[in-house]
């Protein structure tokens, strides 16, 4: 701490103690102690005008923010905008691209099953007819346990090997005539089987996978023999 300063009393040392009254010793001491605490208020005055000025200068208000200062900030935030813009196309960009991927990658497996299928269904309708000859083999070979045994081995053995392919086989016999899956070569009246009826399936028909590859060839029935129907007078009678 600074030693105080004692130059202020020397105008009174100077003076002549010897002349010096009471009166003039209090009226001295009284302007120095005024004079002291008039200049300690002064620099706390200006102490707090330069706190107040660098508080001004450091938080500036809203309300009371320049124009170039406005500018700035408004500068500062339109690249925030325009980036907020640039991520948003980007995600809308990358959804596209991920559904036309999709879209892609769907359409391509399922032309590779439509090429595969063409190529196979080629080669199954060639081997077919052998599957037939066999399966005629088998019902021929009714009398013979040994040999229908075999000819059944062997069928179920490459019909086994061609469903793993896609390949399906149906019965339609005892079941209504359906034009989707069966080509009708005959009609036969029956007593037993209602008209539409199949009665016989000659050639067993088969899918691949969901398409139709061979329809299944049957005879179908025409309802009861002519002459076993009832004439119209006698419908009107009943």
């Amino acid at each position: 701490m600074p030693r105080p300063s004692h130059q202020k009393y020397l105008p009174l040392l100077r003076l002549n103690l010897s002349t010096i009254t009471d009166g003039q010793w209090r009226r001295e001491f009284m302007n120095r102690g005024k004079e002291k605490h008039q200049s300690h208020e002064d620099v706390e005055k200006t102490r707090h005008k330069h706190k107040d000025k660098e508080k001004e200068k450091e938080e500036p208000a809203p309300d009371t923010l320049s124009p170039t200062t406005a500018v700035q900030d408004k500068k500062v935030l339109e690249p925030a905008v325009d980036q907020a813009a640039t991520i948003t196309a980007l995600q809308d960009q990358l959804l596209l691209l991920r559904a036309d991927f999709d879209n892609f990658r769907k359409r391509t497996l399922r032309e590779k099953n439509e090429i595969y299928d063409a190529a196979t269904s080629d080669l199954i309708l060639e081997v077919l007819p052998v599957l037939d000859h066999i399966q005629l083999g088998i019902q021929a070979a009714a009398g013979h346990k040994a040999i229908q045994d075999g000819f059944r081995l062997v069928f179920d053995q490459l019909l086994g090997v061609l469903s793993k392919c896609g390949l399906v086989p149906f019965d339609v016999e005892k079941q209504p005539f359906d034009p989707d899956r069966c080509e009708a070569i005959s009609c036969l009246a029956s007593d037993q089987a209602p008209e539409g009826m199949v009665l016989v399936q000659i050639r067993r028909g088969y899918m691949l996978r969901s398409r139709l590859l061979r329809p299944a060839q049957v005879v179908v029935s025409s309802g009861p023999p002519v002459d076993k129907q009832p004439e119209p007078n006698e419908k009107q009678d009943s």
